[in-house]
């Protein structure tokens, strides 16, 4: 941040108070109190923990900004011996390990306790800075860029030296300013909140309609008013078949991955062209319109998908590719992928010791009960509406999470 970068968007206060900008050192307490890392992994030895004690802080509490459960505590003796890694309330916690940047803001309801190894600990000058206003401070682009190094290029996150950090430019607004952006952060993050739990609340009512259509206790009518057929238990095996050919000719087809969350994405979205473009692709395979995917190392947690697009794409040669019979309606199966009753009989299917993996020849045995085609059709129907609406739901978080991104950078840079 420089002047030619200084904040676009200000609250109205006395104007004789000015920006400063300052190097992030100079808003911390002096010494070491201002900016501590975690003491080595060494000090924190799991033989040393008890039952009852004093608290031991990790990365889940950054990330998760929730400090009510806690796994580890250490003795008194222990506690005086790490007493300058200890949190005070109005701490600003960050993970600096494995997630980086993540930060959390300790309460005054937090048991009492010190960090680990995986953290660094900010504390705020008193009298000078708000904490949550550093709180927001560090969230902001701007810090997280400058905090996690200036490679834009790489995948891989690194927080930079302790030193380093201490000289980053950042604003220093009047106190009554800092207060008043404190406050309406705040505000969004209570919006962002009331609407993750709305998307929440969509996602479960959909689980549970779905938990009670497998188990037959909703029922769909016909078109007359009659009930459907019963249903029927058949295994993949009876209604799919493996497909997949490899793109042997090295056609230039789309890379595409598949998320648990949803489906088939473009591979560019999890990594960098530039990493894409020297792959050998002539042993990835190509996929239909129609046709399933999925990741046998990831099945368990969600890793399949329905492939919608027109024109073809290519997977990973490690994918498993498969398509069903003309029995079976694409749709209601994609549902039934999304449900408890699938992904107990994938764990009851998979193999493997260290890593466990579901390929086709298990992926065969997995068993479902088949309604008759019509049905299958208005449960799916049934089904993609609640996703429609999740999708409402997911859109109007982003559009809150957008916004308040887009006037943290007017803020903060």
């Amino acid at each position: 941040m420089n002047n030619s970068t200084m904040p676009k968007l200000r609250f109205k206060i006395d104007p004789s108070k000015p920006i400063k900008l300052v190097n992030f050192v100079e808003i911390m307490e002096a010494g070491t109190d201002g900016i501590k890392r975690g003491p080595f992994g060494g000090a924190l030895k799991k033989e040393i923990f008890v039952e009852e004690g004093f608290a031991v802080y990790e990365q889940q509490h950054a990330i998760y900004k929730k400090f009510d459960d806690v796994r580890y505590f250490i003795p008194s003796d222990k506690y005086q011996e790490l007493i300058s890694f200890r949190l005070q309330p109005g701490d600003i916690i960050m993970s600096c390990s494995g997630t980086i940047g993540k930060i959390a803001l300790f309460p005054s309801n937090a048991k009492e306790g010190v960090i680990n190894q995986a953290l660094i600990r900010f504390r705020a000058k008193v009298g000078e800075v708000d904490n949550v206003y550093l709180r927001y401070l560090l969230e902001s682009d701007y810090m997280q860029k400058n905090m996690t190094g200036k490679n834009p290029g790489s995948a891989i996150k690194n927080l930079i030296s302790v030193s380093e950090l201490k000289q980053i430019k950042v604003p220093l607004f009047p106190q009554d300013e800092q207060s008043k952006i404190a406050s309406f952060f705040s505000l969004i993050d209570q919006k962002i909140e009331s609407q993750q739990e709305k998307l929440r609340q969509v996602e479960l009512l959909k689980k549970g309609i779905m938990k009670r259509i497998l188990n037959r206790e909703i029922e769909f009518k016909d078109e007359n008013g009659h009930n459907y057929p019963d249903w029927n238990m058949k295994s993949f095996g009876e209604i799919s078949k493996k497909v997949g050919p490899k793109n042997s000719k090295g056609g230039e087809y789309p890379v595409y991955s598949i998320s648990n969350k949803f489906g088939f994405i473009p591979q560019s979205e999890q990594f960098e062209e530039s990493r894409l473009e020297d792959l050998d692709k002539s042993s990835y395979k190509i996929v239909t319109k129609g046709q399933f995917a999925y990741n046998p190392a990831r099945i368990n947690v969600g890793s399949i998908g329905l492939m919608r697009l027109d024109e073809p794409v290519i997977v990973s040669s490690l994918y498993v590719c498969f398509e069903l019979s003309e029995e079976m309606n694409n749709e209601f199966v994609n549902q039934y992928f999304k449900s408890d009753f699938f992904q107990r009989e994938v764990l009851r299917n998979l193999e493997g010791s260290v890593r466990e993996y579901l390929f086709y020849e298990n992926f065969s045995n997995v068993n479902i009960y088949v309604p008759s085609f019509k049905e299958q059709q208005k449960i799916a129907d049934c089904l993609i509406l609640f996703d429609k609406k999740i999708e409402i739901e997911m859109r109007k978080l982003e559009l809150l999470r957008q916004f308040k991104i887009g006037l943290m950078q007017q803020i903060f840079g």
